[in-house]
């Protein structure tokens, strides 16, 4: 929780200053004495397409900080194309190879560990299925033992995420940072939302075609970076493109959360359809119930409490 928190924060200055940093670099060495100054049109195109530059630099580092999953130790694909039999011939065959007894490479005990390792989460049908959907915290969930729990895991990282996300860019936004793209960020990041519970919540993975050797967890976690990175664009761009740094007044700050309120519930309506029709096979249990009602407590009450302070003040 306190590294989202941190994150969030550094989301809304670092990139900014990177970019920043990185043009006058670029500046230094093209133009020597005589590059474009902050306010001019050419200077504005060279800002906007670094900050795009680097924000896809940043979600390439994102893939690329995923590792190696299960399915990748024991060289065997997820999803559609998993097949039973390759994996236990697979096991049987690097776990002879990586076996201590049999290797004399340094690394060849950890590896014999993470081919068990696999082994023993991918051979369990329901294990390897809360696997892919929220990832290594599958393994550590003692207390899950159906689709059903993994569901509701899923859906409780989504909604501390996502809650937590909105609550703190919300408060950044009307302490800090109100301006011509703060509404545009909020857009994209809900909308990438609905995207995401859209995956978690389907009963399989609905784009496997889609980076067919990652997990729908590790699809998630790069949509986030994704959605990050965008979000942060529009918001630092936006001033740019359209010439405005000014802080909004409180009259456009509580039209701006008013509007955030707006699209909160439009994205909680999705989300209410989408529980609906995936936890349909559970309908004797309160799962959806509770999915719903965290939805109603988790993102939008906390537009309401804002939009409210903002009124006070």
């Amino acid at each position: 929780m306190q590294l989202l928190i941190l994150d969030i924060l550094l989301w809304n200055f670092i990139p900014s200053f990177a970019t920043g940093v990185a043009l006058n670099a670029v500046h230094w060495f093209l133009f020597a004495g005589n590059a474009p100054k902050r306010g001019e049109p050419l200077y504005a195109l060279h800002y906007n397409r670094m900050f795009l530059a680097l924000a896809c630099a940043y979600v390439v580092y994102a893939e690329s900080d995923l590792g190696p999953n299960l399915y990748s130790a024991l060289d065997i694909s997820p999803g559609p194309a998993f097949d039973s039999r390759k994996l236990r011939t697979q096991y049987l065959s690097m776990s002879l190879r990586f076996h201590p007894d049999k290797s004399t490479s340094p690394a060849s005990e950890h590896m014999y560990m993470l081919v068990r390792q696999a082994y023993e989460v991918l051979s369990k049908p329901t294990l390897r299925a809360g696997y892919d959907r929220v990832g290594p915290d599958a393994i550590e969930c003692a207390r899950c033992s159906s689709e059903a729990d993994y569901f509701r895991l899923a859906t409780a990282g989504w909604l501390q995420y996502h809650g937590v996300t909105l609550g703190m860019l919300m408060l950044v936004t009307l302490f800090f940072n109100v301006s011509t793209g703060a509404l545009g960020r909020f857009v994209v990041l809900m909308w990438f939302a609905v995207v995401e519970a859209w995956l978690l919540l389907s009963p399989v993975d609905p784009v496997p075609g889609i980076l067919p050797s990652h997990t729908l967890w590790e699809k998630v976690t790069l949509l986030r970076a994704t959605a990050m990175a965008l979000g942060s664009l529009i918001l630092h761009v936006s001033p740019i493109l359209f010439g405005s740094h000014q802080t909004a007044s409180p009259d456009q700050t509580h039209k701006l959360l008013a509007d955030l309120d707006g699209l909160m519930n439009v994205q909680t309506s999705q989300i209410r359809s989408l529980a609906e029709d995936t936890h349909g096979p559970f309908a004797s249990m309160p799962l959806g119930g509770i999915v719903m009602q965290d939805v109603d407590r988790s993102v939008l009450d906390p537009a309401r409490h804002l939009r409210r302070f903002a009124e006070s003040n």
